[in-house]
């Protein structure tokens, strides 16, 4: 498992974004409306910014996260290859997670030829699994990160387990032709700049209700 000089802060950090995130749950209208908007959003962005053919990592949300299913499908449609994460080992074993390709399906992604697995979460076959820590070079166009917070420089603080940093820090370590994308609901929006290790790698692109902007030293794409 990576540490963290910050750990401390990330943990506080984390629960107030589980906090922020049951009041907005409760707000019926609100979460249709964020979550489908988001979803249209990205699903443009990707398709303006990938061909037929290229891989897209995404991620199988869950309580209040950002539901993929329809970005899934919509992505497949036009030629996309969608991934899903596969954890391999866990936290205590060295936190390592591959991608594999999956055939979106109706519903949600429980409903879809997945298993559940580790938190409950759907996940691909571990047979499945094509893309790995350093060997995703070419492989992924777009790594979409889940978070529970993130801040205007596109720096994440997710659920703790270093998953996501050790795989974007195996990308970066290949020269990073794949890139990072985060989009962000209205609770996972950080206004302060949250702590940095230096594993931490910012998101090339976020992406909100309103629009997407290119992190601070990154180009626009």
């Amino acid at each position: 498992m990576i540490t963290s000089g910050h750990n401390d802060l990330k943990e506080v950090l984390r629960g107030e974004a589980r906090r922020r995130a049951s009041l907005w749950v409760k707000d019926e209208a609100r979460v249709r409306t964020e979550q489908e908007q988001l979803n249209k959003r990205l699903t443009e962005f990707l398709l303006q910014q990938s061909e037929p053919g290229d891989g897209i990592a995404l991620f199988a949300g869950r309580g209040a996260e950002l539901r993929l299913e329809a970005t899934a499908r919509s992505i497949h449609a036009e030629g996309r290859v969608v991934y899903l994460p596969r954890i391999l080992t866990r936290v205590k074993e060295g936190a390592k997670m591959g991608f594999a390709p999956v055939i979106p399906g109706g519903g949600e992604f429980k409903e879809w030829d997945l298993e559940l697995q580790a938190w409950g979460i759907p996940e691909p076959p571990q047979a499945d699994v094509s893309v790995l820590e350093g060997d995703a070079q070419g492989k992924l166009t777009w790594l979409v990160l889940p978070c529970l917070l993130g801040d205007e420089d596109y720096y994440r603080v997710g659920h703790g387990g270093g998953y996501y940093d050790r795989f974007t820090a195996s990308l970066r370590s290949q020269g990073r032709p794949c890139r990072f994308m985060l989009p962000r609901l209205s609770w996972q929006i950080s206004e302060d700049a949250l702590p940095r290790d230096p594993w931490d790698i910012p998101a090339d692109i976020g992406l909100t209700v309103s629009a997407p902007h290119p992190s601070a030293g990154t180009q626009s794409f």
